[in-house]
């Protein structure tokens, strides 16, 4: 799919292989989430799978690899910036475990302690209150974990096991973007959310 932001940014997303080509960094596609007038300009076009790589090069100035960023780095990101004025509020309770760890070089705003969080949870399904009674002065760390790794498609979640209100199991990010958030609506927190929203409607 490509997707147009404005007549300023272009960028080429294939869900099922994983990966997004831009060439802006990481910190440059956050923009758009602080511009929410930029939702209104959000365009997508279908692409040919058998063109993909084509469009890549012709948009990128001939780079393809170089182009390309993970789509759950990206989507990381996205809705860490989202949550960042947050305070999360659990809604019952979760079970998941990862599929794979998150790519920690490649991510901003992460430390041991998520590094922690990851090696106990790609061992063996953990729900959220296992991990709040393991870790209970981090509860927002906890709680940021979970939702960040669930909506990024790195954790599936355990059929069967306490859900929490509201919460979906991946692909749809979007549909799984709150699993465990309740957040003091400002406004601005609010616009950067209907973006998001409406971005990953279109992405996925």
């Amino acid at each position: 799919m490509l997707l147009r932001i404005g007549t300023d940014a272009a960028f080429v997303t294939h869900t099922r292989a994983g990966w997004l080509a831009s060439g802006l960094p990481v910190s440059a596609l956050l923009k758009p989430l602080r511009t929410p007038r930029l939702v209104e300009s959000v365009r997508a076009e279908p692409l040919d799978p058998d063109h993909v790589e084509e469009t890549v090069r012709q948009r990128f100035d001939g780079k393809f690899h170089r182009a390309q960023k993970p789509l759950d780095v990206i989507t990381w990101e996205l809705v860490s910036d989202v949550m960042r004025d947050m305070k999360l509020q659990r809604q019952g309770d979760l079970t998941f475990q990862l599929r794979r760890f998150p790519n920690f070089p490649m991510l901003a705003g992460v430390g041991p302690l998520d590094v922690q969080l990851a090696a106990i949870c790609a061992r063996m399904p953990q729900s959220i209150s296992e991990l709040l009674r393991a870790f209970p002065k981090h509860e927002q760390d906890v709680l940021r974990f979970v939702v960040l790794c669930v909506v990024s498609g790195l954790a599936k979640v355990i059929p069967g096991g306490p859900v929490a209100a509201g919460a979906v199991a991946p692909p749809r990010a979007a549909q799984a973007q709150a699993p465990v958030a309740a957040a003091a609506r400002k406004p601005e927190v609010a616009a950067r959310r209907g973006f998001f929203k409406s971005l990953m409607d279109k992405l996925f």
